[in-house]
């Protein structure tokens, strides 16, 4: 498969002072890994075709750390891969990004949900023929649906004591309306709608506890909405 080389790299500061090996490791990563940035970590394979042994090759990954991501295990992911070879923003509807995007969330939980991979989801996504900047020409953020792990490790940051059915009851309500909110509107930012979710739980907890005031003892319509789904399976 063609790459782009990215010429300005032999430029960088950072990039002068690695060893030699670890420059001809990290070259050898650009041109061996996915579309998306991920290679497989194999030392065998790699001592071969780079002509190195395995204590040069982990000396060499210490120093490119800045450059990589790891999941602890047997796949690293280059953090500028996709900006270097012109892939970014990925866009939606396009068969290329979409591979690419899958690939990034399907390994997200599994890097930890690093930021380097989630700034890729958030910030550099578009979909196909909608505009993406505002009248004023700045850049409008475009909705990407979370994963369940995503949310629910939002959720648990914002609330380390929910429980884990109703993580999943906030999840299936969206993914069952498509992620929309009031009256059918397209969601903007799901970790807004987590912080809703969890102000309405705690308020109705409040008032179910005796407090006083329309605020404490309203319900959201998600949380209607889930009540009346908890009640039917009681009675089911």
């Amino acid at each position: 498969m063609k790459r782009l080389v990215e010429t300005d790299r032999w430029k960088d500061a950072w990039f002068i002072e690695l060893h030699p090996y670890a420059k001809l490791l990290l070259s050898y990563l650009y041109d061996t890994c996915d579309e998306s940035g991920f290679v497989d970590l194999n030392y065998s394979l790699w001592a071969t075709q780079l002509n190195m042994n395995k204590e040069e090759i982990i000396t060499s990954l210490k120093a490119l750390q800045p450059a990589l991501l790891s999941d602890k295990k047997k796949k690293l992911f280059i953090t500028d891969f996709l900006k270097h070879q012109k892939k970014l923003p990925l866009v939606k509807g396009v068969e290329e990004s979409d591979w690419i995007i899958t690939k990034l969330k399907s390994n997200l939980d599994k890097f930890d949900n690093a930021l380097g991979i989630q700034n890729i989801l958030n910030d550099h996504i578009e979909i196909l023929g909608k505009r993406t900047t505002t009248n004023n020409g700045s850049k409008k953020k475009v909705f990407v649906k979370p994963s369940f792990e995503e949310l629910r490790a939002y959720y648990l940051k914002e609330k380390p004591d929910a429980k884990e059915d109703h993580i999943h009851d906030i999840y299936d309500h969206y993914e069952s309306c498509g992620w929309t909110v009031g009256k059918n509107k397209p969601m903007v930012d799901w970790e807004a709608c987590v912080r809703k979710a969890i102000r309405n739980q705690n308020e109705r907890f409040t008032g179910n506890r005796g407090g006083n005031g329309s605020a404490a003892t309203k319900k959201s319509r998600t949380e209607t909405t889930l009540g009346v789904v908890d009640q039917l399976i009681k009675n089911n």
